[in-house]
């Protein structure tokens, strides 16, 4: 039996929503850091400031930043 391989027939989200994925949340912040030795984007995920239950990701792209966060979420 043959299968073709459909990867090539999927859209890749946008960055909204890939932020939508992310949840309700109390906050979202996306940072851009141009020249301060950190990766150039970072994402931060707030559900409940008052435990300090957050979850961040680093990228070199606000989706790259956004996706690693998707996965940080998915492992708690």
């Amino acid at each position: 039996m043959k299968y073709e391989n459909t990867m090539k027939d999927l859209d890749e989200p946008t960055l909204e929503e890939l932020i939508e994925a992310c949840g309700k949340c109390s906050s979202f912040e996306l940072i851009y850091h141009p020249a301060d030795g950190c990766p150039d984007w970072t994402t931060q995920i707030w559900f409940n400031r008052e435990t300090l239950s957050k979850f961040g990701g680093e990228g070199k792209t606000p989706k790259e930043a956004v996706v690693c966060l998707l996965l940080s979420l998915n492992k708690k």
